[in-house]
């Protein structure tokens, strides 16, 4: 059963209304309304939805607000290439450190090597 709590912390946290999440995931505002508060549960592809909309790993819609809050220690990095578009990525803690020494140590962007 999907987390309900987690759904709605995470409509909120992307400044959605719950009109905003049906629109995305081609639902109608009720059945969304539904799917929060645990009337209904929502099908394996709106769960895929939802989980794309809040981009989240699916198994986190299924876990506990401890797993969730975790989740939320997570730090973005987002990396911007020549002719290659942007990429977002998760980073732990620890790993965003590692980030933060390779562009710390390098005089020039065009040292990097990764």
């Amino acid at each position: 059963m999907i987390n309900i709590e987690l759904l709605k912390t995470l409509r909120k946290q992307n400044k959605m209304t719950q009109k905003d999440v049906a629109k995305k995931i081609n639902r109608s505002h009720q059945a969304y309304a539904f799917y929060e508060n645990g009337t209904y549960e929502p099908d394996t592809e709106t769960i895929k939805k939802l989980a794309e909309l809040f981009k989240v790993d699916i198994n986190l819609l299924f876990g506990t607000n401890r797993e969730f809050n975790e989740s939320l220690n997570m730090n973005t990095v987002t990396i911007y290439g020549r002719g290659t578009g942007r990429k977002v990525y998760k980073v732990s803690p620890k790993r965003l450190k590692v980030v933060q020494t390779l562009l710390d140590e390098s005089d020039n962007d065009d040292d990097i090597d990764f």
